[in-house]
């Protein structure tokens, strides 16, 4: 069993064990160390190449209709030894995590062990007026409202010390009556997930999700993965230049928020999961992507240049993270960076769904 523990309680036969790179092969076997497919697959690999020469660091998959056109690396994974990035290499996924995390509380209502109109008293016992009327639909689509904004909150391996911290600050809002986006809340979840569940949250991640998807690389900052050589070195920007860094703490206060580690190809099986009913029932599905905020349970929600979109997005101080999925066209695009010198997101957002959908409407 999974355990919740701090790396520093686990021996090194244990992180050995737990280390999700270590656990499992790629998927797909011996995967390619990098996919270019076709005409639309060189066009996303000549403007990644060139943005590589202007410091992009990272791995990029871009899919249509379950075509992978480009899965590749670029720019390095360690810049002291000139280890490239390649198409599996593992990044810390930050708020991606969310998906998860959302999808399991859905998963446990079709099981019947919890509804999301249910109080989260349930499941983590009475909280002070007027957080005792936060259900677990608030907490999935930040309104919840338990945490005033910028509140330090205890972000150890404690779970109830966690949760003690969350009753006794000040409220914002009512629940129910304000979104704002909160690493805090969906933490909060995650303890909701254990309790339903009755097991560790990590483990249900993987025993309902993770496995069954195949994302076979893929795990928590809490299993050591750090030491694996597939995992890409984290660098923060600074004024001398990229400076290495340690993954953010993995505790209460941002697990179920952020700590997934694995490959943009394991997040691709994760949305191909979600796409083709693998993981979760057509009802859940439908209440994960109905736009109830500004962002629900895990996504955003919306329509570009006529489009469906959904998306979500991780940042670091060291990289940053991004799923594009465009639902009705079949495209799925994911992208991670190890690199947080220059913000990458605008242009990548804006110019690998812009190759696609330009090459594929001037071939029609």
């Amino acid at each position: 069993m999974l355990l919740s523990y701090p790396l520093r309680h686990l021996s090194a036969v244990a992180l050995a064990v737990l280390s999700a790179c270590q656990r499992s092969a790629v998927s797909s076997g011996d995967a390619p160390r990098r996919t270019v497919n076709g005409a639309l697959g060189e066009r996303l690999d000549s403007a990644l190449r060139t943005y590589e020469r202007e410091g992009f660091s990272g791995s990029v998959l871009g899919a249509v209709r379950g075509r992978v056109l480009l899965h590749a690396g670029y720019g390095f994974a360690d810049l002291e030894t000139k280890r490239p990035n390649e198409a599996e290499t593992l990044y810390e996924m930050a708020s991606i995590t969310k998906t998860l995390t959302a999808a399991a509380i859905l998963h446990l209502e079709s099981e019947g062990r919890l509804a999301t109109t249910d109080r989260i008293s349930r499941f983590l016992g009475s909280f002070p007026s007027p957080k005792d009327q936060a259900t677990v639909h608030h907490l999935a689509i930040h309104t919840a409202g338990l945490v005033v904004a910028g509140t330090d909150l205890y972000v150890g391996p404690d779970r109830d010390r966690f949760l003690a911290d969350v009753r006794s600050v000040p409220a914002e809002s009512p629940p129910g009556t304000r979104y704002r986006y909160t690493n805090a809340g969906y933490a909060v979840l995650a303890a909701v997930v254990e309790s339903a569940a009755r097991e560790p949250f990590e483990q249900y991640i993987r025993r309902v999700f993770i496995r069954p998807a195949g994302m076979n690389t893929a795990g928590f900052l809490n299993e050591g993965v750090e030491t694996d050589p597939r995992c890409a070195r984290q660098y923060a920007a600074s004024a001398e230049g990229p400076t290495a860094t340690r993954p953010d703490e993995y505790g209460w206060g941002n697990r179920g928020a952020t700590g997934l580690v694995a490959s943009v190809g394991d997040v691709y099986r994760w949305i191909v999961a979600l796409d083709t009913g693998k993981v979760l029932t057509p009802s859940a599905r439908q209440q994960m992507f109905a736009s109830w905020s500004e962002e629900s349970y895990g996504w955003h929600t919306d329509t570009v240049g006529g489009r469906v979109r959904r998306h979500k997005g991780g940042g670091l101080q060291h990289g940053a993270t991004q799923i594009l999925w465009f639902p009705r066209d079949g495209v799925i695009i994911v992208w991670a960076s190890n690199n947080g010198q220059r913000k990458w997101r605008p242009e990548l957002n804006r110019m690998l769904p812009a190759i696609i959908f330009h090459q594929a409407e001037s071939a029609t």
